[in-house]
């Protein structure tokens, strides 16, 4: 073998490079204070200046009335009277009224000046004092401060999407008749998040049970703070910008969450973009759930598109703030005259608030519209479509007031209005305007829910090449099956532009949020941008729409205009009402996300039925089908027999032949969806109507 040869310090050897002055001996340098810099910055050398302060200004006083040869009958020039007589004159600037009107002057001069000195001095120390005090409580406050809380909501994070579920969960706690507390952890300024909570609830009865933390979400010690072990439920939201670090933010809080003393013993659900990362958070913490809220508010986004009237029907039920909602209650939680059922015909039929569609026994596998003498357990459960739980317990009036009152809630709840255009007899084109962020996701939602061979014109900033580079990229080889896209490129505010594409056949157009207006400053800001964009797009689609440019379009369109809303600014300005509420149906998808979050925390079974039945599948679905194909129409300017106070119980017995469940009905003349109708009242349904049914086979 051969010797190995040393190697001067420095040089490099197979890629190493060795430190040169290894065996030299350095004397280190010593850093030294400065005098100023003790005195003055310095906490221990502060308290020394002060003293030294105090002492020269006693020793001056004390020789400046020596100086003067003392006071007779009061203190004399000796050491002792003078020392005495600066510290008197120091600390207590009372002490100068001891001297008579018609003392000397240079006496007056000099309790003056000391006292004004003494006064300063005294003011200096006792801030000092009190600064302290304030520090140290400060610090008391901070390390053990905590909120109390059990059974509240906890939620994780700021966004624009914050307010809206504040609302859906707030909704849900009244639906149920409980009123927990919502606590908001985030690393946002407490006064701002209570300034736009004020904003978006003026009602103080509306904001009362929220709470403002600032915090770290995935901080140990700021859970703790916020109770968490103890949360009836955890909603984690995700961060704005890209997918990958958005999902990572949402693992560190569950991380944090599974690190804690306690464990929480609720639900948590956790916002991901991926379902690679909602299987790392489901193996990080029993009952921590990751969910792709975007999957089924593109669904419905693509049913809106295809079937207004069961599109509507799904933008009601996901949300507690509107219209009805799905429960999962057991035949104890019901009204006696419901409890004493045995068969789900029985329970249809004493139901006088509600309409149940479903029956969930304990092995999990729910059943949807079984037959009428399927019989119920003591420990299944029902589906029911109902307005709130207490609607469920109540057989007597209706219990619209059920929900506190709140601005949001009227007597007409239960009614969508949905603009159904007439459908030609050909194959009718769509629409889309705008690049979202997950654009190949909504094309593929939409194939699944189009029918075949329909042509979908897409209309966007972004040059056709690239266009086709991300979707080739994001679609990984998935081809579209049913829709074939004809790209246009332009501005989506352009008059030009719009008049270009076929608005007088298409049967919708789609207005998205364009991520081309992704702002640089907040999200809120970022949201807002993107709104003002599409509104501008749609009061110009209206007006090519109605007519008023001939030059460009020849002829009136009746395509339904579906407009994407994010920003929670935006809608309270829709929801006053006015022309521009009345220029579109208003997608707000980002409210539409939390209310799947809401639905998930305080209901997952119901979270799972109707995200199943959202699903293209043959296990069943919602569906709005002629009423002629249940009831006959003798006189067609008439109703038939069901007209009168048994009108909805002969149309329930109808839609039951076909083992179906009746949930309600489309007023064509009015444009109105009722579900869960008044069993007592008159359908009012003509000829041409629709009627809402939950079919058979639906089970998973």
């Amino acid at each position: 073998m051969d010797a190995v040869t040393p190697q001067t310090p420095g040089h490099t050897v197979t890629g190493i490079t060795l430190l040169q002055g290894e065996d030299r001996v350095r004397k280190l340098k010593t850093s030294r204070w400065r005098p100023l810099d003790f005195l003055l910055g310095t906490r221990r050398g502060q308290v020394l200046s002060l003293f030294a302060l105090f002492l020269i200004l006693l020793f001056s006083g004390a020789g400046a009335w020596h100086a003067t040869g003392g006071y007779p009958d009061m203190y004399d020039d000796s050491f002792s009277h003078s020392l005495w007589f600066s510290w008197g004159m120091f600390f207590d600037p009372g002490t100068q009224m001891g001297f008579p009107a018609g003392s000397d002057v240079k006496f007056k001069v000099l309790a003056v000046i000391f006292s004004i000195l003494g006064f300063t001095y005294n003011l200096l120390i006792l801030g000092i004092i009190v600064e302290g005090a304030r520090v140290a409580l400060d610090t008391l406050h901070k390390q053990r401060n905590r909120l109390v809380c059990n059974g509240h909501s906890l939620v994780l994070g700021w966004s624009e999407k914050t307010l809206f579920l504040l609302k859906e969960m707030a909704a849900a706690s009244r639906n149920r008749g409980v009123r927990n507390k919502i606590v908001i952890l985030a690393e946002e300024d407490e006064m701002v998040m209570w300034n736009e909570i004020r904003r978006h609830f003026p009602k103080a009865s509306e904001r009362k049970h929220y709470i403002c933390r600032r915090g770290c979400p995935y901080e140990c010690d700021d859970l703790m703070k916020a109770s968490a072990a103890s949360a009836h439920d955890i909603v984690v939201l995700g961060s704005m910008g890209r997918a990958r670090e958005a999902d990572l933010d949402a693992v560190r809080t569950v991380v944090a969450l599974a690190a804690l003393t306690e464990q929480p013993s609720g639900n948590i659900i956790a916002e991901v973009r991926s379902p690679e990362s909602a299987a790392v958070i489901r193996s990080i913490l029993d009952g921590a759930e990751g969910m792709i809220a975007r999957d089924p508010v593109n669904r419905v986004l693509s049913i809106m598109a295809n079937d207004p009237i069961v599109g509507d029907i799904y933008l009601s039920v996901l949300s507690f703030v509107h219209g009805e909602e799905f429960y999962c209650k057991s035949l104890e939680d019901m009204a006696p005259e419901v409890a004493s059922c045995k068969t789900f015909g029985q329970v249809g039929r004493a139901l006088r608030h509600g309409i149940c569609v479903g029956v969930d026994p304990p092995n999990g596998s729910a059943i949807m519209v079984p037959s009428d003498d399927y019989i119920i357990s003591s420990q299944d459960r029902l589906v029911v479509l109902a307005h709130s739980e207490n609607d469920l317990k109540s057989q007597g009036t209706k219990a619209w007031s059920v929900r506190g009152g709140d601005s949001f809630d009227d007597a007409d709840s239960n009614v969508v209005k949905t603009r159904v255009t007439r459908r030609g007899t050909g194959q009718q084109p769509l629409v889309i305007i705008g690049w979202s962020t997950d654009m190949a996701d909504r094309l593929l939602m939409l194939d699944q829910y189009t029918p075949r061979g329909t042509e979908v014109h897409h209309l966007c900033e972004k040059s056709i090449r690239e266009r086709e580079e991300r979707l080739e990229a994001s679609l990984a080889g998935t081809t579209f099956m049913n829709i074939q896209l004809v790209h246009h490129a332009g501005s989506t505010t352009s008059l030009r532009k719009l008049a270009k594409l076929p608005l007088a056949q298409a049967s919708a157009v789609l207005v998205l949020a364009d991520e081309r207006w992704q702002g640089k400053g907040t999200a809120s800001d970022s949201a807002a941008e993107k709104d003002s964009a599409s509104l501008a797009c749609v009061v110009t689609l209206k007006q090519l729409c109605k007519g008023e440019y001939q030059q460009y379009l020849h002829c009136k369109s009746e395509a339904r205009i579906i407009c994407e809303v994010l920003d929670p600014r935006t809608q309270r300005v829709l929801s006053k009402g006015g022309q521009l509420s009345e220029a579109a149906s208003f997608f707000f998808s980002t409210a539409l996300e939390t209310g799947i979050f809401a639905m998930a925390s305080s209901e997952p079974v119901i979270f799972n039925t109707v995200l199943l039945l959202l699903e293209d599948n043959d296990r069943g679905d919602i569906m709005a089908k002629p009423v002629e194909e249940y009831v006959k129409f003798e006189d067609p300017s008439r109703d038939c027999d069901i007209d009168g106070p048994e009108g909805f119980w002969t149309l329930w017995n109808a839609v039951r032949e076909k083992d179906e469940v009746l949930m309600g009905w489309h007023l064509s003349a009015s444009n109105e969806t009722v579900l869960n109708p008044d069993k007592t009242s008159p359908t009012g349904l003509q000829p041409g109507d629709q009627v809402i049914v939950a079919s058979k086979g639906m089970q998973f």
